[in-house]
C-alpha cells in the first residue's frame, strides 16, 4: 500500500495497528530540518535528537508503533541499529530526549495533537511535555529538546512517507566535439553518469546527465552535459528529499566498433546499457559510427548521423513529498 496523501498522525497510529510491520517515515520539522540522531558528547551517551538536511538515511527514518498498554499512544522508534525509541528520561524544561533501548514505558510514549499549522501536528509525551526545536532558525545539526506544550512553530513536526514516482525519459541528445578530427577509427572510450538535482523550490527533479566518448589520452573527443525535468510536483506539493537509491547511475567502457553500415550518413549501431544501481534503467548510445563521428552538424543539435546520447530510462524514483506550506 502507498500512501499518496498527508494524513493525520492519529490515522497513521490506526492503519500501523492494523499490519504486521509499521511503515517508516521521514518526520519533518515546520522550518524545514530532519528529524535525526546525533552524536553522543560522551562515549557510552545515549544518541541526541537533532534536525538535519534531508539524507534519506536510516538515522532519518522512523516508524510510529501503537502502545501495548496506553490507548491513542504510540511509540516513536528509530529505523537505526537496535530499532531504539525515543525517550523523555528527563522531562524537565528544556532537558534533551534521547534514544534509548526500547521498552514501552511511560517516558517513551506519545501522542499527537493537531496544531494550527494545516499539514503539521505537535507531538506530546504523556509526561507533559512536546518535542521542541529550541532555537528560531534553519541550521543543520539543530538540537531538539522538551518544552512544555505551546502549539509555537517550534513544535509543528510532519511525517512524510517515501512515494515511488514515474519518471519521464530524455531523448535525444548531441555531444559537442571537444578535441582532435571527426573520427574515432574504432572503439572509443565512453562514460556516462546521471544524478538527480531538486529544484530549489522542490517544483521537480531534474536529471544530470552527463556522456562522452574519446580516444585514449584524448587526442579525439566528444561531451556532453544536460540538464533535463524528468518529475514535477502535483499541485499542491513539493518534493522535499531524494533517497540515496534514486540519486546517482554511471557506467563507461570500451564502446564497440561500428556496427553494419545504413542509410546515406553511415550511422553507426546504437547500444542499450543497464547501469547496476542508481536511477537510471537503460541507456542507448552510439560512439563510432560507420563513417565520421562527429562534425559541424554536432554543434547546430543535428546528431543524427554522428555519436549521439540516443536516449536514458529511469526506474520510477523514490522521492520524498511534502504540502506546500500557505502563503
Amino acid at each position: 500500500m502507498r500512501l499518496h496523501t498527508f494524513v493525520s498522525l492519529i490515522a497513521l497510529v490506526s492503519l500501523f495497528a492494523c499490519r504486521a510491520s509499521a511503515q517508516s517515515f521521514f518526520v519533518r520539522h515546520e522550518l524545514g530540518g530532519f528529524l535525526d540522531v546525533g552524536v553522543p558528547k560522551k562515549v557510552g551517551a545515549p544518541p541526541p535528537l537533532v534536525t538535519r538536511d534531508f539524507s534519506g538515511v536510516a538515522t532519518q527514518r522512523w516508524t510510529f508503533e501503537p502502545s501495548k498498554t496506553t490507548k491513542g499512544a504510540f511509540v516513536i522508534r528509530s529505523a537505526s541499529p537496535g530499532n531504539p525509541a525515543i525517550d523523555v528520561f528527563d522531562p524537565a524544561r528544556g532537558a534533551r530526549p534521547a534514544l534509548m533501548p526500547f521498552t514501552g514505558a511511560t517516558a517513551q510514549l506519545w501522542k499527537s495533537h493537531a496544531s494550527r499549522a494545516p499539514n503539521f501536528f505537535n507531538l506530546v509525551s504523556l509526561l507533559g511535555p512536546a518535542l521542541d526545536v529550541p532555537w528560531h532558525t534553519r541550521e543543520d545539526g539543530l538540537p531538539v529538546d522538551v518544552w512544555p506544550p505551546n502549539d509555537f512553530f517550534t513544535q509543528h513536526w510532519q511525517a512524510l512517507p517515501v512515494q515511488t514516482l514515474a519518471a519521464s525519459a530524455v531523448g535525444l541528445h548531441c555531444p559537442t566535439p571537444t578535441a582532435g578530427a571527426g573520427d574515432f577509427g574504432g572503439s572509443p572510450f565512453v562514460r556516462f553518469s546521471a544524478d538527480a538535482e531538486l529544484e530549489p523550490d522542490g517544483s521537480a527533479v531534474r536529471m544530470r546527465v552527463r556522456y562522452s566518448a574519446e580516444l585514449p589520452m584524448g587526442t579525439v573527443r566528444v561531451a556532453g552535459d544536460w540538464s533535463e525535468v524528468v518529475f514535477r510536483a502535483p499541485p499542491g506539493q513539493k518534493v522535499v528529499g531524494v533517497l540515496p537509491e534514486s540519486r546517482h547511475s554511471e557506467w563507461s567502457e570500451w564502446a564497440p566498433a561500428a556496427g553494419a553500415e545504413y542509410g546515406s550518413c553511415n550511422a553507426g549501431t546504437a547500444w542499450e546499457r543497464h547501469p547496476t544501481s542508481g536511477p537510471v534503467s537503460a541507456f542507448t548510445f552510439i560512439a563510432d559510427t560507420g563513417s565520421l563521428d562527429f562534425n559541424v552538424q554536432s554543434f547546430s543539435g543535428d546528431c543524427g548521423c554522428d555519436a549521439q546520447l540516443v536516449r536514458v530510462l529511469f526506474h520510477p524514483l523514490a522521492l520524498v513529498l511534502a504540502p506546500l506550506e500557505a502563503p
